[in-house]
């Protein structure tokens, strides 16, 4: 059998290894990867990929247009053409936030015949092989309800953050960016824009800022990020 595994974080300041950690114990214990198998000698998971292909991606659950998992779901629906193909989650939620999305996508896995196993739900393990109607009637329900949960949990984590931002704000706290004055314009673009700039073109401007923050260590800044600091600079004098 084939594993694939789905490993999905909502924002860029989180990090899959606790996923990955999760989904390599259970793969151990599962008999999918030896016993021996050491995560943390196998930073670059070469070793893991050998037994299962894992997927990571980036993306909130409520977005269905997901470019990796979608171009996963077809990979599979290939590969078991020729092989028997197993999709390894370690949680429902990983695969989406949305009720209807989740029931869409688990029903393309039940009509290509591609097993799917959660690892945190023992239920959730289709590779059963005794084909047993109630078995398989009870995996149905619980995926539905973890499907439900998995939704309403997300509504009401929407709710209670906009709730908490509407009290914030009339109390008067302030959300987005500050207004940027002309006082905190960062020295290495003050030292270019003061210069003599005639003939030269944005990009070279731009390179020659970045140049300076580069070297005092600082993030560059982007043209759009030039030109808001050339507008605010023009505006002030």
């Amino acid at each position: 059998m084939k594993y694939y595994s789905y490993i999905r974080k909502s924002t860029t300041g989180q990090i899959y290894d606790r996923q990955i950690k999760q989904l390599t114990d259970f793969a151990k214990d599962d008999g999918i990867l030896p016993k021996d198998y050491d995560l943390e000698n196998d930073k670059n998971r070469t070793e893991l990929n050998k037994y299962i292909t894992v997927v990571t991606e980036s993306r909130t659950g409520t977005d269905q247009s997901r470019p990796a998992l979608l171009r996963l779901i077809e990979t599979m629906k290939y590969e078991r053409t020729k092989d028997d193909v197993c999709l390894l989650l370690v949680e429902c939620t990983r695969l989406g936030r949305s009720y209807e999305g989740n029931k869409d996508l688990f029903n393309q896995l039940k009509q290509h015949d591609i097993k799917y196993v959660v690892t945190t739900c023992p239920l959730l393990d289709t590779r059963i092989k005794n084909n047993n109607p109630a078995t398989a009637l009870v995996a149905d329900i619980v995926l539905s309800v973890f499907n439900w949960l998995a939704e309403q949990e997300h509504t009401t984590t929407m709710e209670r953050c906009t709730a908490g931002r509407q009290q914030a704000k009339e109390k008067g706290v302030k959300f987005g960016r500050k207004n940027m004055t002309v006082d905190k314009l960062p020295d290495e673009f003050l030292k270019v824009i003061k210069s003599d700039t005639a003939g030269k073109t944005v990009t070279e401007l731009l390179d020659s800022v970045n140049g300076k923050l580069d070297r005092a260590g600082k993030p560059r800044i982007s043209r759009a990020t030039f030109y808001n600091y050339k507008k605010l600079y023009e505006e002030s004098k």
